[in-house]
């Protein structure tokens, strides 16, 4: 049983999380949820868990002010710190303690790929490629998915092409580009979704290069 002394340690470390998680907010919209002690994560086709060393090293981190990672969490990306002291999580991912980093994670909560500090601190620059890399492989994979797809289509072979495309539309938060055309796609053979909001999506994202 924890004592009243780690008790009362891990809650002051968990409220001062909280208030930088407002600060993040109030500062760009990056929406980091701090996570209580044992507290599952968010969830999510994706999730950034981001494991401070400490509450100091997590206020002066890139991370709190990420362009890249705030417009890229509105692909269905879920991001999370993790406090010091959550000893489950840290196993979990095989992060030592004390120590930092950053684990990408899919929705069955298997690790993706991990951004560990080369230098004294962990900066926002490799965990926005972990993360680009990420969005890239399965726009890829969709995109080639969609291609075999309307080659089904040709050859008069819905049931298969409805197969290759169902997957496409059930990630469109992900991939929404390759989505709204599969969802063209779908309702041409006859198996029509309602797109929403996607029919608006041009497949670009903002320019972050300013």
């Amino acid at each position: 049983m924890m004592s009243p002394a780690v008790s009362a340690t891990r809650m002051r470390l968990w409220v001062w999380l909280r208030i930088l998680e407002l600060k993040s907010r109030s500062r760009i919209n990056c929406a980091w949820k701090v996570l209580s002690p044992d507290e599952a994560g968010p969830g999510g086709p994706l999730e950034v868990l981001w494991f401070p060393a400490s509450a100091a090293e997590a206020k002066e981190s890139s991370l709190l002010t990420s362009r890249t990672l705030s417009v890229l969490s509105a692909r269905c990306v879920t991001m999370a710190i993790v406090g010091p002291d959550d000893v489950r999580l840290r196993t979990k991912y095989e992060l030592p303690k004390p120590g930092s980093g950053v684990v990408l994670v899919d929705d069955h909560e298997e690790m993706i790929a991990i951004v560990v500090p080369s230098g004294p601190t962990l900066t926002a620059g490799p965990v926005e490629k972990m993360l680009e890399a990420e969005l890239d492989r399965r726009e890829n994979e969709a995109k080639a998915s969609l291609e075999a797809a309307n080659e089904k289509i040709k050859q008069k072979d819905l049931e298969a092409a409805t197969a290759l495309l169902t997957p496409i539309w059930d990630q469109r938060c992900v991939v929404p580009d390759v989505a709204k055309k599969a969802a063209k796609a779908l309702k041409k053979i006859g198996h029509p979704v309602e797109v929403g909001d996607l029919l608006n999506w041009d497949g670009r994202l903002p320019d972050l290069s300013a």
